[in-house]
């Protein structure tokens, strides 16, 4: 899921700060997920309500391949982004939402550079995934000033929307040097809730694990 959320820049918003979402976000991100400029850029159109949200965020903090962080700026929300999926290597980048209030700020970008960057140089990622509707322009210029390369497309059905299937890998991302300026903010950004969930891929353990299983 992929709205539009701006382009990145590399900039970052003095004050910035990103951390697990949790229940008291759940208010906030209804108001933002169901704002009409936002509901028809995400991949389903179902309304959810505070009670849904509620829970859905139970399920996601219970997920250890789930990392979705809300953004702060002077302590209050303005935003959110996501790794989710994260496993064997690979995540999906997505849920990303700027409070109105707060857009044209380089917020959107700012956020999906430090999660991406924390994605490759912490959790040791390969590759990351992200879908975005074919008609959400500016969602799509988001992913292209990331460095995302169009990789297909699909339908959730036959008579549905199409949605673009994009990915970054760490070498393209490490190329292009995307995630200098936000690698040397991650400890500034990113609260140690979010530096723990997810644990870093180590490709040479699981090969190690699936020989042992094999003999």
């Amino acid at each position: 899921m992929m709205p539009s959320a701006g382009s990145c820049s590399g900039a970052l918003p003095a004050g910035l700060s990103l951390v697990p979402i949790a229940a008291e976000h759940a208010a906030t991100v209804v108001r933002w997920r169901m704002d009409p400029r936002n509901r028809p850029l995400f991949l389903t159109a179902d309304a959810i309500t505070v009670t849904s949200q509620l829970a859905w965020t139970v399920r996601a903090s219970a997920d250890v391949t789930d990392l979705t962080c809300v953004a702060l700026l002077a302590g209050g929300p303005v935003g959110m982004v996501a790794l989710y999926r994260v496993e064997r290597g690979e995540a999906e980048y997505g849920r990303v939402l700027v409070d109105a209030r707060h857009r044209r700020r380089g917020i959107g970008g700012a956020v999906s550079g430090i999660i991406i960057a924390h994605g490759f140089a912490r959790l040791g990622l390969r590759c990351i995934h992200a879908d975005c509707l074919a008609g959400n322009d500016p969602g799509q210029r988001l992913l292209a000033s990331l460095g995302f390369a169009r990789c297909g497309v699909w339908r959730r059905e036959p008579s549905g929307p199409e949605v673009v299937r994009l990915g970054l890998d760490r070498r393209a991302w490490a190329r292009a040097a995307m995630g200098t300026p936000y690698e040397r903010h991650l400890d500034q950004v990113l609260a140690r809730t979010v530096t723990t969930k997810c644990a870093p891929w180590a490709p040479a353990q699981a090969g190690a694990a699936a020989s042992t299983m094999e003999t």
